[in-house]
């Protein structure tokens, strides 16, 4: 009997290490996990998914639409004229953005998140200037708050963004047992452009319809171009003036063959963009490059700066 307590002693001992080890591996694994799962700061790419989904688009209503001949010109001069508009009336604004990108010729899955942006101020002679495409000067910069809502993968991550302050960097923190720590990251650096085409300085409808001069302004010189515009078109149940630019030929220095636009004619913001890549072959349909899509915006609720402030009782930011 005396014999068999030491080797009873052993096994409880081997027992003990053995589990140790097992509880090592098992932190270490965790802890890898949180580390990949922390680069993905503004949205990892997703698998792609069968067709595009941003916000509910019908192309009828009660009667058929009827498409119209437009021009790039016409485009060109509209969104002018809606970018000196917005910038004069837009203080700020909340809703609901969810994109879809290509990155790497792989498209990902639609992301959602609720957003609270308020708009750069420009000195009044700009803002008042007939030259709308021109730069003014910012006095203030753009402030940005987003929540992400979906996938699951992202759900709960917060992000802020004040242009010009916090040397330009982002505060990020990830969701549920992730939120170990905040982060101020470069908007531009590898982090923080995991599964994102675009920086957070390119968020907002302001910088669309920038983006709609530029590529209207590059794509006067191709070839041909055909546009049309169908109003009445629904998106997110509000009636648009959907304009479509094609380019049936691909030439150097376009950017797309197809793009939509959904606007608002009530106050002339764009609530949705996408562009389509050329197919590859004839039989095949042109291919999701991105789109963006903004659904249940509020115009100038008063957003203060407690509401792009980490310390806000209503976020999560560690």
């Amino acid at each position: 009997m005396a014999r068999s307590r030491p080797r009873v002693r052993l096994t409880r001992l081997t027992t003990f290490k053995v589990f140790s080890v097992k509880l090592t591996a098992k932190l270490t694994s965790a802890l890898v996990k949180i580390s990949v799962m922390t680069l993905c700061v503004t949205g990892c790419n997703q698998p792609a998914a069968s067709k595009p989904s941003t916000a509910t688009k019908s192309n009828t209503t009660a009667q058929e639409l009827v498409a119209q001949t437009s021009s790039l010109e016409s485009v060109i001069a509209r969104a002018e004229a809606s970018l000196k508009r917005f910038r004069s009336e837009v203080r700020d604004y909340t809703g609901t953005l969810t994109k879809r990108e290509r990155i790497s010729n792989s498209l990902g899955d639609p992301q959602s998140m609720s957003i609270k942006i308020r708009s750069r101020k420009y000195e009044p002679s700009l803002e008042e200037s007939t030259h709308s495409a021109a730069t003014p000067k910012v006095v203030e910069g753009l402030h940005a708050y987003l929540r992400f809502t979906k996938p699951s993968s992202v759900a709960g991550r917060e992000v802020l963004w004040i242009e010009g302050k916090n040397d330009n960097q982002i505060t990020v923190h990830e969701a549920g047992m992730l939120n170990l720590m905040s982060m101020n990251l470069d908007p531009n650096g590898t982090l923080a452009m995991v599964g994102s085409k675009y920086p957070i300085t390119e968020i907002g409808i302001e910088k669309l319809l920038e983006k709609l001069i530029e590529r209207g302004t590059k794509d006067k010189r191709s070839e041909h171009s055909e546009v049309t515009v169908t109003p009445g078109s629904l998106f997110d149940d509000l009636p648009c003036d959907r304009i479509r630019i094609v380019h049936p030929k691909k030439q150097d220095g376009l950017d797309f063959h197809i793009a939509e636009v959904w606007i608002d004619p009530r106050n002339e913001i764009p609530l949705y963009y996408a562009s389509y890549d050329w197919p590859k072959n004839p039989s095949e349909s042109p291919e999701l490059l991105e789109e963006y899509g903004y659904s249940d915006l509020l115009l100038n609720v008063g957003l203060s700066d407690i509401n792009f402030d980490p310390k806000n009782k209503e976020y999560q930011f560690p």
